[in-house]
């Protein structure tokens, strides 16, 4: 039945991602697709098509695998996430089942510990939204501004719509959207889970097959979601340690666990290295603490943290033993959701997932003992209703937004001609410098950007003054006045020599109306494109 289950929950993800393309490149696929594309261009390790020249400060593995089953199949890079986020759906939901049973728990509570898995985070929107009214009246815009700035935009229900009305505070929800959007997210979760059921199956049965499991799935873990799977790895082999120093469960298996682990990771230490090799100090330290984010993971878990207990209490229950490997991967799990460190948006949602797997597992686990608990018809009732509110109403609303987005960017179509041009008539390696936040250029040429996303330029750790120069120059360009400064014209003249590659600016009059007439009065430009607006000039050192 776990199989049957989790048909159903890829067919789901099947009917939200398939027909439409810009669902398939909505949101951090996006990025993904376009490191892909520089991954084909130059090669690894590859550089950020974002920022280019400098070398990628991000897990690349899970990039080459999609360039790699481009390559077999001619599937494309956004076409393979979703491919890989259809069939890591289908088999979370058995992976968390299989844990289940490793805990030796019941077949009907590993379903619904498959179940919980997918669409146990948040949930609880409906019991919590009295304090979502008080956090209208916190912050810069307060009272029915508030709201209105809350619920003003939501005709069509757009993804950063619906997230905004259930979220309280920075608390996330939509477990099942890392399975919408192409991201790496899907697969660490779903090797973590095999890990932990490797873990426990082996500290129980002892058998090599199971340690072997354990390595190729911590290994892929770290490789393919450094954050989401190597600290969720991290956090088991943690679990076995307290294990060991504590002597409430079989120490030498645990050692064997340990070592697996400590194995897969040292295996990972030339690819972590690359990865963070030109990140600057400040942003190198994980730990720390958040007080926003600490106070939003109760919120973000509190469904199932209501339900697991009842689970963990049976666990711990039953004294020492293989079991207490799952409470001590808990355990840790929680120390790191505490006191995790991370860069932007990744400190309110990655930490939470972490805790997130093995409590939502236990979550599940407790379901069916909580319903034979209650043995008068009217409990059973309620139990029924509140469970149903916590799993359905705030996912269907959340899918719902996602099935309305509408990702394209302003005048998707009105700029094929544009991006056509430069994908035909610029050299491969060239260097496109394009207004504020626009980025298109990455995907439709596809081609590389000097400045792409000012969120990416200081949450990957690059080096702050480099960012600040080539920020600098976008700014010079598109929103100075008069004709070029030299010293412009000198940093542009210095990065094409740094980069050794061709410079292309990109013009649009409706929205920057006197930058083209400041280019074309610069010697350094000539006009290459120009139709309906649009301007490609390119840089001539």
């Amino acid at each position: 039945l776990p199989w049957l289950i989790g048909l159903g929950f890829a067919l789901i993800v099947a009917s939200l991602v398939v027909p439409f393309e810009w669902r398939r490149i909505t949101s951090d696929a996006w990025f993904h697709v376009a490191v892909v594309h520089e991954m084909s261009r130059a090669g690894i390790p590859p550089q950020d098509p974002y920022f280019a020249g400098l070398g990628l400060q991000y897990f690349w593995f899970f990039h080459t695998v999609l360039l790699g089953w481009q390559h077999a199949s001619s599937l494309s890079p956004a076409g393979t996430m979703a491919l890989l986020n259809i069939v890591g759906a289908g088999l979370c939901v058995p992976a968390a089942a299989t844990l289940g049973r490793a805990l030796n728990f019941p077949k009907d509570a590993c379903r619904w510990a498959g179940v919980v898995i997918l669409l146990g985070m948040g949930g609880m929107f409906w019991a919590l939204f009295p304090i979502k009214l008080i956090t209208l009246f916190y912050g810069e815009v307060t009272g029915m501004a508030a709201v209105r700035d809350l619920v003003g935009d939501t005709s069509n229900l757009m993804p950063i719509d619906t997230g905004r009305i259930v979220s309280i505070g920075n608390s996330t929800s939509f477990i099942l959207r890392k399975f919408l959007v192409g991201t790496a997210a899907s697969w660490a979760m779903l090797l973590v889970l095999i890990t932990g059921a490797s873990a426990l199956r082996f500290a129980r049965h002892r058998r090599a097959a199971e340690l072997i499991f354990l390595f190729l799935s911590s290994l892929g873990a770290f490789l393919f979601h450094t954050i989401v799977g190597g600290a969720s790895v991290v956090a088991i082999a943690g679990g076995a340690f307290l294990v060991f120093v504590t002597g409430r469960g079989p120490r030498k298996p645990s050692l064997w666990i340990m070592f697996a682990i400590a194995l897969s990771l040292v295996l990972c230490v030339p690819y972590l290295m690359s990865v963070t090799s030109g990140k600057e100090s400040s942003n190198m330290f994980p730990l720390g603490i958040h007080l926003w984010a600490i106070l939003s993971l109760p919120i973000t878990l509190f469904g199932v943290g209501l339900l697991a207990p009842f689970a963990l209490k049976r666990i711990w229950k039953r004294g020492p033993g293989p079991d207490m490997l799952f409470l001590g991967w808990l355990l840790c799990a929680l120390g790191y959701a505490l006191l995790a460190r991370l860069p932007g948006p990744n400190q309110f949602d990655k930490p939470p997932m972490i805790l997130y797997m093995p409590l939502a597992v236990a979550a599940g686990l407790a379901i069916p003992a909580i319903w034979h608990k209650l043995t008068r018809t009217r409990s059973r009732v309620w139990f029924a209703v509140a469970l149903f509110m916590f799993l359905v109403p705030e996912n269907c609303f959340r899918a719902y937004g996602f099935f309305n987005d509408r990702f394209f960017p302003a005048n998707w179509e009105e700029e094929a001609p544009l991006y056509e041009w430069i994908g035909e008539n610029t050299e491969r390696d060239a260097v496109v410098i394009d207004a504020p936040e626009r980025t298109d250029v990455l995907l439709r040429a596809p081609r590389r950007q000097l400045y792409g996303l000012e969120t990416y330029a200081y949450q990957w750790g690059y080096d702050a003054e480099e960012m600040d120069r080539r920020y600098k120059l976008k700014q010079e360009i598109y929103k100075g006045s008069g004709a070029l400064p030299k010293t412009t014209v000198e940093t542009l003249r210095s990065l094409s020599i740094d980069l050794d590659a061709p410079l292309y600016v990109v013009v649009r009059n409706a929205e920057t109306p006197n930058v083209s007439r400041r280019l074309l009065a610069s010697r350094q430009f000539q006009s290459v494109f120009h139709e309906d607006g649009r301007h490609v000039f390119s840089f001539q050192p």
